[in-house]
């Protein structure tokens, strides 16, 4: 658990990180199927000057059919003063990734997408983030679950980290990622829709503690991002206002992308979005099963390789495994 305190981990959050030292992760486990087409796809050049983009992919969930799912990053803010060229491109980035997003779910016949991680949005900056994206079928999982007590601050008050979810309207959705097709006429009507949105990591790690600007010390939290944990279910349109649960599905975001049953049927545990990694040593993911990228590195690792296999050795001598 020393490794969080390390500077080489911590960094302040008024700047942002070099490419050689930045990732996305995204990744999926039991029952999901593996990812399939997972690539990182950065914005474009206009839009961002941090090498920000999504990374993306389709995994089978079963019982209801394939989902596209996407990792993000948007602009950080690093100072007021340049919010000018900062808060437009954050927007521009939201609407490129969920373009991307519907291609890909329209493309293979997912029966919808989802899109989560670190916005950086704040309304009273950066303005409605669903702003001319729920005409096109695009929810925030923290409204539609009422938007529950204590599940608002992801991170210093705001609500940086969200979950942002599509429905596909067409009937060829539905096509298993293994090429099983499920009949239009049961998929036609789906709707997914979320119905919890819980907040972890609000509580100190033991007694560590870590240097303050003032010199003091202060206790060690996980990250100055909260894991965000939503739960879906997928169910069928009755009237166009009704909804007839068929099954359930949890979506959590904390820096990575992962899937559970939880020995529930139709149960998916989704991780991605703002913690950053912090471990002592760092092992690629399988390539069939997830995607770690890197838009400036053709190594796929947290910080670079040298400066991992330099600090491995400290690291697991004063701590002997991996911060999680």
């Amino acid at each position: 658990m020393v490794a969080i305190c390390l500077p080489q981990v911590r960094q302040p959050y008024d700047h942002y990180a070099e490419a050689s030292r930045y990732g996305v992760a995204l990744a999926t486990r039991d029952p999901l199927g593996p990812l399939r087409g997972a690539r990182f796809q950065m914005y474009s050049s206009e839009c961002t000057r941090m090498n920000r983009g999504l990374v993306l992919g389709r995994t089978a969930w079963p019982g209801v059919g394939s989902i596209a799912v996407g990792s993000t990053h948007l602009e950080s803010w690093v100072g007021d003063g340049e919010n000018h060229w900062v808060v437009p491109n954050r927007r521009k980035q939201l609407r490129e990734a969920v373009r991307i997003l519907v291609g890909e779910a329209t493309a293979h016949g997912c029966v919808g997408a989802l899109l989560l991680g670190d916005f950086n949005w704040k309304e009273s900056i950066d303005g409605d983030a669903l702003e001319g994206l729920t005409s096109e079928g695009w929810t925030d999982a923290y409204d539609a679950a009422g938007k529950p007590k204590g599940a608002f601050s992801t991170c210093y008050g705001s609500r940086f980290d969200r979950c942002l979810y599509w429905t596909s309207p067409g009937p060829s959705a539905g096509r298993t990622l293994s090429g099983d097709s499920i009949p239009s006429a049961s998929r036609a009507g789906l709707v997914l829709r979320a119905t919890e949105v819980k907040v972890h990591g609000t509580h100190p790690l033991g007694d560590l503690k870590v240097p303050t600007k003032a010199g003091g010390l202060k206790p060690c939290m996980p990250s100055d991002h909260r894991a965000v944990h939503v739960t879906l279910i997928p169910g069928q349109r009755e009237d166009g206002a009704g909804v007839r649960a068929s099954g359930q599905a949890s979506v959590a975001a904390c820096g990575r992308a992962s899937a559970v049953d939880g020995g529930r049927a139709n149960r998916m545990d989704v991780r991605p979005s703002a913690i950053k990694p912090v471990a002592p040593t760092w092992r690629p993911p399988p390539a069939a099963s997830s995607s770690l990228s890197r838009p400036a590195a053709a190594t796929a690792a947290p910080h670079s390789a040298v400066a991992a296999e330099r600090q491995a050795a400290e690291w697991q001598a004063a701590e002997g495994q991996a911060v999680g």
